[in-house]
């Protein structure tokens, strides 16, 4: 059983433990966080969910993301999605975006990592993932319209691209 703490709208806790697959009340969110992983060559991390899942079976997102966990801090909650669904150890995180979904009763964290290691070496988490990619930003910009790419976060992944932060 994954329990997460409640937040308000703009990120106050609200002492409230939520239950995934729970109803969460009005005016109630948790948090998700989502990692861009990019490589010292600058091409990004697409981490294909498993086709099982329930919302989006079989797209392609961005990197890692997941709930932060009840007791943990959101970063904490970053850096382990990170190495659960990819096997990558980060040192440090850059922080993107907050966005709050009020359909999905989430607010989101966005944030940005550099991997210097083998891109052949990420690691599947079983019922999470089934598969990777690496593109360059090039390719990355012409996905944005493709049906096959999850990008919730399109813009935050616009912003990493033309910021050059890889």
């Amino acid at each position: 059983m994954e329990k997460w703490d409640g937040y308000d709208c703009v990120c106050n806790p609200l002492n409230l433990t939520l239950i995934r697959g729970e109803p969460i009340p009005v005016g109630v969110y948790h948090i998700e966080v989502i990692v861009i992983v990019a490589s010292n060559d600058g091409e990004f991390l697409l981490m294909q969910r498993s086709l099982d899942k329930k919302e989006f079976p079989g797209y392609y997102e961005p990197g890692a993301s997941g709930s932060v966990l009840q007791g943990e801090t959101i970063l904490e909650g970053a850096f382990r999605e990170l190495e659960e669904e990819t096997g990558i150890v980060a040192h440090n995180m850059i922080f993107i975006e907050r966005s709050v979904r009020i359909e999905y009763k989430t607010i989101y964290y966005v944030y940005y990592t550099i991997y210097e290691g083998d891109k052949n070496k990420i690691s599947l988490q079983e019922t999470e993932t089934i598969s990777f990619k690496w593109l360059s930003k090039e390719e990355m910009r012409k996905s944005f319209d493709e049906e096959w790419l999850l990008l919730m976060f399109k813009e935050a992944m616009d912003f990493v691209i033309k910021k050059m932060l890889v």
